[in-house]
């Protein structure tokens, strides 16, 4: 398999907002940051990203022959048997990954289960996702699990703002996978993903009531939500293709605001460079 067509397998164009989730659950974790094992979360998460992505690809590839050929197993660049191998094989390498980083904190137990549960929905949402109503809430639970085994690998006490950020990145990602789910249609024919993208400038609003700085990052997270949701209202076509890669590329902006309320400021001034990145990188590799 050639590099770019890896590359393009793997969306690696979104890695930056996997990389921001695992920082933010690290920084949630109330235990302090420790490089070593934030190199090998971040590095772990980002292989169950790119694996998550080949599966995609692999499960998809008799729906993409029909509906998009463009993709590499329809366009004969990469056999669906290869590429079930290499993404289960990604697949391994986070989970050990994980537990290597938990290791480090007498965690490892505790992170290698995390790891394994962060597998098996990547893999749940893989197999049945098109017409599965519980897609978005999969997709989700992929996005928690990786703060959650960031956490665990450095506690298995974590505090609650922990379990209140994973609900508030839940309820956006819940919130932008279904949206992406109506491109088809060409219209956003339900209130509730609205609702649910409005929960993180919400709960960002509440935490900046004790931390005044916190406005920064929620002003810029609701100004890039809102420019989404008027992509899927645009007329006479909506800009699916614009919104989703958007909502995508806001998740860093999320991971900041809730960095940035544990106290970690620089970390978080470190996970907004995701949103300018991901945007830039998705003009080079497709991010959907």
């Amino acid at each position: 398999m050639r590099l770019e067509t890896a590359l393009k397998l793997g969306r690696v164009s979104n890695l930056p907002t996997v990389l921001t989730n695992a920082m933010a659950g690290m920084a949630l974790a109330g235990a302090g940051i420790v490089p070593a094992s934030l190199a090998l979360v971040t590095l772990g998460a980002g292989l169950a990203y790119v694996a998550g992505m080949f599966l995609n690809d692999a499960f998809d590839a008799p729906y993409d022959a029909v509906n998009q050929p463009y993709r590499p197993i329809p366009a004969g660049l990469a056999s669906r048997g290869e590429v079930f191998a290499w993404g289960y094989g990604l697949l391994g390498a986070a989970v050990v990954l994980i537990v290597v980083a938990g290791t480090l904190a007498g965690t490892a137990l505790a992170a290698g289960l995390v790891g394994l549960v962060l597998a098996g929905v990547i893999i749940a949402y893989n197999r049945n996702h098109k017409e599965n109503a519980f897609g978005p809430v999969l997709m989700g639970l992929c996005r928690v699990m990786v703060y959650v085994a960031a956490a665990l690998a450095l506690t298995t006490a974590p505090g609650q703002a922990l379990w209140l950020g994973a609900l508030v990145l839940m309820a956006h990602v819940m919130g932008l996978t279904f949206i992406a789910k109506q491109e088809g249609a060409g219209l956003v024919g339900r209130l509730w993903p609205l609702v649910a993208l409005a929960v993180a400038p919400l709960y960002g609003l509440y935490l900046a009531m004790a931390q005044p700085v916190l406005l920064l990052l929620v002003a810029a997270l609701l100004a890039a939500d809102i420019v989404a949701v008027r992509y899927t209202r645009a007329r006479p076509k909506p800009q699916f293709g614009r919104a989703i890669p958007l909502l995508i590329a806001a998740i860093p902006l999320l991971d900041a605001m809730l960095i940035a309320s544990q106290g970690h400021l620089a970390l978080a001034l470190l996970a907004c460079l995701g949103f300018p990145l991901t945007l830039i990188l998705q003009r080079w590799v497709r991010g959907t």
